[in-house]
């Protein structure tokens, strides 16, 4: 049995103990993501180990690295399938791809399973549910041995409607990996109050609504003249679908006008103005998400234009995108998916300055629409400079306090205090 040591240790300190269990491992013992072997049937790393927990653990906690022959009933034991996929993928058919070996020790009571994806962006989260639930009462195995933890916005509702014993747990990683993990902090000392531009529009990967947003931008004059700071870090690559994720990019495609702007946003790669001199794009691999922040290009504009991972999808999916702009002091815009915002709104105690931003966009649930209305609200702001720049500075109280709420959104330690849930408190014991 391997124990990972993360941080300081004393003889005199007491942790939790957290017993991680895998079924492979490598030459050099170290483990392999279970169902690692699924990885080269679907072509690409989509079953991984859990970095939330192995890299990021917290102080409270040490970390046991198990094989299935360390189980036994003296402690709790947890299988983690850390998936990057779709949740058809876990399943062949009506069967599961979780080997037999793992399910006879849930069987007996061994061993607990839990699916955990820190994003959740590419399921039904009702449908996984659902067929886990199926499988599992069919197998008659204990429900409460499953696990299902993931930033679904849906999660809890689908439990509540489908009562069952399988833990559910949301976990708001991305919000906390701002708040904690991000090198680049702002400075409460230097806010700018002239800025150079209006708005902030950052697109680093290409999708859709983002090529979309910028061509219909572009036809409206509002890419010129120190309006907009955007960028399209990486250009299109070679398999970019406009009409991928149910968003009829096509039909924008159809008007000549609009057809003509989207080539020419298109036509190369583009960096923001105060990126121009960075090297962290050369190489997607030097790219490093918590130390390669541009703090100027949040300080020198006044609303964040937001891009979010998606935008058609029935489910709200919230990233690290949305709050990074509260927390670099700036009022946003949201380009993402059908009531977005009032997930937004209910879920965290942030100002979205309704007085001066009309939200109404994000009650459409026409994505065509929605995107449209939301380039007639970027427009209608972008004639108010003046207006923009006074309202900015007489609400600063309130810009402030967004900024302090993601900084100290990390004090809540929901991450911390799931995994140490997983803990034996009886167990509690030296290293």
């Amino acid at each position: 049995m391997n124990t990972i040591k993360l941080g300081q240790a004393t003889a005199s300190e007491n942790y939790y103990i957290l017993n991680l269990v895998f079924d492979s491992f490598d030459n050099e013992g170290k483990p392999l993501p279970n169902l690692n072997y699924l990885n080269d049937k679907l072509g690409g790393e989509y079953l991984i180990l859990p970095f939330g927990i192995m890299k990021l653990t917290p102080p409270g906690i040490k970390i046991r690295i198990c094989r299935l022959s360390d189980v036994n009933q003296d402690r709790d034991y947890y299988y983690f399938i850390n998936h990057n996929c779709s949740y058809q993928n876990l399943f062949n058919g009506e069967k599961w791809q979780i080997p037999e070996s793992v399910e006879k020790m849930v069987a007996e009571r061994k061993l607990k399973i839990i699916f955990y994806n820190e994003h959740e962006s590419f399921l039904n989260t009702q449908d996984f549910y659902l067929k886990l639930l199926s499988t599992i009462r069919n197998k008659k195995l204990i429900e409460s041995l499953f696990y299902i933890a993931n930033n679904s916005s849906q999660l809890y509702n689908v439990k509540s409607n489908n009562p069952s014993g399988i833990n559910v747990f949301k976990t708001n990683y991305l919000i906390e990996l701002v708040s904690k993990y991000i090198i680049v902090k702002p400075d409460h000392k230097k806010i700018i109050t002239d800025k150079k531009f209006m708005f902030l529009c950052h697109n680093r990967r290409p999708k859709p609504h983002r090529t979309s947003l910028l061509a219909l931008l572009n036809m409206n004059g509002l890419l010129n003249n120190n309006i907009i700071d955007w960028s399209l870090t990486y250009g299109i690559n070679n398999d970019y679908n406009i009409n991928s994720e149910n968003f009829q990019g096509d039909i924008f495609l159809e008007n000549e006008e609009f057809n003509n702007s989207f080539k020419k946003i298109t036509k190369t790669k583009k960096l923001s103005y105060f990126e121009c001199d960075v090297n962290w794009f050369n190489n997607h691999e030097d790219y490093r998400a918590e130390h390669h922040i541009s703090l100027k290009s949040y300080d020198e504009s006044y609303i964040n234009i937001i891009t979010e991972s998606h935008f058609s999808i029935e489910n709200v999916h919230i990233t690290e995108k949305s709050f990074k702009p509260f927390y670099y002091f700036q009022i946003p815009i949201f380009v993402a998916s059908y009531k977005h915002v009032d997930y937004l709104r209910k879920e965290h105690g942030l100002y979205l300055f309704d007085d001066l931003i009309d939200h109404s966009y994000d009650l459409e649930p026409d994505s065509t629409k929605r995107i449209l209305k939301i380039v007639g609200e970027i427009k209608r702001l972008s004639n108010l400079r003046d207006e923009v720049k006074e309202y900015y500075r007489k609400n600063l109280d309130k810009i402030i306090h967004n900024s302090n709420y993601i900084l100290n959104y990390k004090d809540k330690k929901y991450m911390d205090n799931f995994f140490i849930s997983l803990c034996d408190e009886k167990k509690k014991s030296l290293i």
